[in-house]
Protein backbone atom coordinates (compact mmCIF):
# COMPACT_ATOMS: atom_id res chain seq x y z
CA UNK A 1 0.00 0.00 0.00
CA UNK A 2 2.60 2.28 0.72
CA UNK A 3 4.48 2.03 -2.59
CA UNK A 4 1.12 2.72 -4.60
CA UNK A 5 0.70 6.24 -2.44
CA UNK A 6 4.60 6.86 -3.41
CA UNK A 7 3.61 5.79 -6.78
CA UNK A 8 0.64 8.01 -6.64
CA UNK A 9 2.75 10.80 -5.14
CA UNK A 10 5.28 10.64 -8.08
CA UNK A 11 3.39 10.83 -10.70
CA UNK A 12 1.47 13.61 -9.58
CA UNK A 13 4.31 15.18 -8.33
CA UNK A 14 5.75 14.72 -12.64
CA UNK A 15 2.27 15.71 -13.49
CA UNK A 16 2.64 18.98 -11.90
CA UNK A 17 6.32 20.12 -12.66
CA UNK A 18 5.38 19.01 -16.77
CA UNK A 19 3.01 21.67 -16.87
CA UNK A 20 3.65 26.17 -16.85
CA UNK A 21 3.90 27.72 -14.21
CA UNK A 22 2.53 31.01 -13.94
CA UNK A 23 6.30 31.63 -12.51
CA UNK A 24 7.09 30.71 -16.34
CA UNK A 25 7.81 33.84 -18.30
CA UNK A 26 6.89 33.98 -22.07
CA UNK A 27 10.36 33.78 -24.16
CA UNK A 28 10.82 34.98 -27.52
CA UNK A 29 10.59 31.73 -29.04
CA UNK A 30 7.08 31.56 -27.83
CA UNK A 31 6.54 35.18 -29.19
CA UNK A 32 7.81 34.20 -32.46
CA UNK A 33 5.74 30.30 -32.75
CA UNK A 34 2.82 31.85 -31.98
CA UNK A 35 3.64 35.20 -34.92
CA UNK A 36 4.76 32.14 -37.22
CA UNK A 37 1.19 30.51 -36.44
CA UNK A 38 -0.89 33.89 -37.05
CA UNK A 39 1.00 34.90 -39.90
CA UNK A 40 0.11 31.05 -41.66
CA UNK A 41 -3.45 31.32 -40.08
CA UNK A 42 -4.03 34.59 -41.95
CA UNK A 43 -2.37 33.07 -45.64
CA UNK A 44 -5.24 30.95 -45.21
CA UNK A 45 -8.02 33.39 -43.92
CA UNK A 46 -6.68 35.11 -47.14
CA UNK A 47 -6.58 32.22 -49.46
CA UNK A 48 -10.43 31.30 -48.24
CA UNK A 49 -11.57 34.78 -49.19
CA UNK A 50 -10.10 34.09 -52.68
CA UNK A 51 -11.67 31.10 -53.02
CA UNK A 52 -15.31 32.32 -51.85
CA UNK A 53 -14.68 35.55 -53.79
CA UNK A 54 -14.48 33.43 -56.84
CA UNK A 55 -17.79 30.98 -56.13
CA UNK A 56 -16.13 28.03 -55.31
CA UNK A 57 -17.13 27.11 -51.73
CA UNK A 58 -20.33 26.37 -50.37
CA UNK A 59 -21.94 27.70 -47.23
CA UNK A 60 -21.50 24.51 -45.35
CA UNK A 61 -17.60 24.10 -45.83
CA UNK A 62 -17.17 27.92 -45.27
CA UNK A 63 -18.68 27.74 -41.77
CA UNK A 64 -16.38 24.52 -40.83
CA UNK A 65 -13.52 25.79 -42.27
CA UNK A 66 -14.02 29.38 -40.62
CA UNK A 67 -14.97 27.84 -37.46
CA UNK A 68 -11.86 25.47 -37.48
CA UNK A 69 -9.29 28.78 -38.43
CA UNK A 70 -10.90 30.59 -35.42
CA UNK A 71 -10.05 27.62 -33.29
CA UNK A 72 -6.59 27.50 -33.87
CA UNK A 73 -6.47 31.28 -33.78
CA UNK A 74 -7.63 30.93 -29.92
CA UNK A 75 -4.98 28.37 -29.65
CA UNK A 76 -2.09 31.04 -30.76
CA UNK A 77 -3.57 33.41 -28.59
CA UNK A 78 -4.02 31.45 -25.50
CA UNK A 79 0.03 30.76 -25.84
CA UNK A 80 1.05 34.11 -24.97
CA UNK A 81 -0.92 34.48 -22.06
CA UNK A 82 1.81 34.25 -19.54
CA UNK A 83 3.73 37.42 -18.25
CA UNK A 84 6.29 38.98 -20.11
CA UNK A 85 10.20 39.97 -19.41
CA UNK A 86 10.11 43.79 -20.10
CA UNK A 87 12.21 43.45 -22.99
CA UNK A 88 10.12 41.29 -24.49
CA UNK A 89 6.52 43.09 -23.17
CA UNK A 90 5.98 44.84 -26.59
CA UNK A 91 6.36 42.32 -29.08
CA UNK A 92 4.07 39.96 -26.89
CA UNK A 93 1.30 42.99 -27.23
CA UNK A 94 2.44 42.89 -30.99
CA UNK A 95 1.56 39.39 -31.28
CA UNK A 96 -1.90 39.55 -29.37
CA UNK A 97 -2.71 42.55 -31.29
CA UNK A 98 -2.12 41.03 -34.86
CA UNK A 99 -4.12 37.06 -33.54
CA UNK A 100 -7.60 39.47 -32.15
CA UNK A 101 -7.46 41.12 -35.69
CA UNK A 102 -7.38 37.70 -37.41
CA UNK A 103 -10.17 36.28 -34.73
CA UNK A 104 -12.60 39.39 -35.25
CA UNK A 105 -11.63 39.47 -39.43
CA UNK A 106 -12.65 35.16 -39.50
CA UNK A 107 -15.84 36.53 -37.39
CA UNK A 108 -16.42 38.50 -40.56
CA UNK A 109 -16.04 35.96 -42.89
CA UNK A 110 -19.48 34.12 -43.01
CA UNK A 111 -21.45 37.52 -42.82
CA UNK A 112 -19.46 38.78 -45.76
CA UNK A 113 -20.03 36.26 -48.40
CA UNK A 114 -22.47 37.88 -50.33
CA UNK A 115 -20.72 41.70 -50.34
CA UNK A 116 -18.12 41.70 -52.33
CA UNK A 117 -16.24 44.76 -50.82
CA UNK A 118 -15.97 43.25 -47.72
CA UNK A 119 -14.34 40.06 -48.91
CA UNK A 120 -11.86 42.40 -50.38
CA UNK A 121 -11.51 44.53 -47.08
CA UNK A 122 -11.24 41.16 -44.88
CA UNK A 123 -8.90 39.87 -47.72
CA UNK A 124 -6.34 42.96 -47.26
CA UNK A 125 -6.65 42.60 -43.74
CA UNK A 126 -5.80 39.10 -43.40
CA UNK A 127 -2.65 39.84 -46.19
CA UNK A 128 -1.94 42.86 -43.67
CA UNK A 129 -1.84 40.55 -40.46
CA UNK A 130 0.09 38.19 -42.22
CA UNK A 131 2.87 40.73 -43.44
CA UNK A 132 2.77 42.36 -39.71
CA UNK A 133 3.05 38.77 -38.04
CA UNK A 134 5.79 37.36 -40.39
CA UNK A 135 7.91 40.49 -39.22
CA UNK A 136 7.03 39.93 -35.79
CA UNK A 137 8.54 35.90 -35.98
CA UNK A 138 11.57 37.31 -37.76
CA UNK A 139 14.13 34.41 -38.91
CA UNK A 140 11.67 31.73 -37.28
CA UNK A 141 10.27 29.23 -39.69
Amino acid sequence: MKLIRTCLFLAIAATACACDSPKTLLELDDIQRAARDTASLAAESALLVEQIRQGRLGDNYVWVHQQALQEESRKAAQSLQKPARPDLRERQQLAVVLDARLALGLQQVAQGMADPAELQRLAKSFNDIETQANALKGGKK
